[in-house]
């Protein structure tokens, strides 16, 4: 019984004698947990928050550390090339000591014949350059004006698409009085709002058929929708006449002719057909 009543009454326990506790009230106590145990997380912790190959997002590094040799952003942190230097998959080399030699901190030199140290310039050098200038700014405004010479701003390209329509309204004008009066005789009845929709349709439906025929009329004879086999069925033939025989003295005719054909011109065309499809497969290596 001294010893139920000399514990401490912690949360959950039978002994707490009360049910309502506050918010910053803690369910276990620090002194319960074994020294053991915290060792062992305490272990745990250390060897998991170890970021050795730098896969976790990386965080604020009061480190001062600078390397000369690489851009800011391309240094890797110093703990990850340590790392790779300790598993070979970096070398680490010696820099060479410098000469110990000390260099005197005030210029020794006392001729300084040739040195121009005035900030004077001549204005008609300044002229010069400035002419050299303005015409290397105009050629290369010249060629890019050439090269937008049939640009036109959206603002522009809108603005001539807006009086297309307005004229193509403008001149439609009187065709559309012409079907509204039609329509309106054959549907007396018919409200404004179903008698501009059909007008509407009538007016596309006739400028489709115009605009139609024009493309039939500009098609030829030529011009059809069956592919033209003409083209397609050409066979890439090369025709060749030669001589089978050889050019020599023949005693039957006295004078030299072909062996072959007997044809006593020399630049007689051969007597034989060698006829030769470049369009044909060559199969002789396969």
């Amino acid at each position: 019984m001294q010893k139920s009543q000399s514990a401490k009454n912690f949360v959950g326990r039978v002994t707490t004698g009360g049910l309502n506790y506050h918010k910053d009230t803690h369910a276990f106590d620090s002194s319960m947990v074994p020294d053991k145990a915290r060792d062992a997380v305490a272990e745990i912790r250390e060897l998991t928050a170890a970021d050795i190959l730098c896969l976790k997002p990386p965080a604020w590094s009061k480190s001062t550390y600078v390397d000369r040799t690489k851009y800011y952003t391309d240094q890797l942190p110093l703990r990850k090339k340590k790392f790779e230097i300790h598993i070979g998959l970096q070398d680490f080399h010696n820099l060479d000591p410098h000469a110990n030699k000390i260099y005197k901190g005030t210029e020794l030199r006392n001729d300084y014949t040739g040195w121009n140290v005035s900030t004077y310039f001549e204005q008609n050098e300044l002229k010069k350059r400035l002419k050299n200038l303005t015409e290397k700014s105009s050629e290369a405004t010249a060629k890019v004006s050439q090269k937008l010479q049939g640009y036109l701003k959206p603002s522009m390209s809108q603005t001539k698409f807006n009086e297309k329509l307005r004229d193509e309204k403008i001149s439609d004008n009187e065709l559309r009085n012409k079907i509204k009066e039609q329509y309106l005789y054959e549907c007396p009845k018919s409200s404004a709002e179903k008698t501009s929709a059909e007008v509407f349709k009538r007016l596309s439906e006739y400028k489709l058929k115009v605009k139609q025929g024009e493309i039939a009329n500009m098609n030829t004879d030529d011009e059809t929708y069956r592919p033209s086999l003409n083209r397609n069925l050409t066979h890439n033939i090369e025709r060749k006449r030669v001589h089978d025989g050889v050019w020599m003295y023949s005693e039957a005719n006295q004078k030299e002719s072909w062996s072959c054909c007997m044809c006593e011109d020399f630049n007689a065309p051969g007597c034989i057909v060698k006829i030769r499809n470049k369009d044909r497969w060559i199969t002789i290596s396969l």
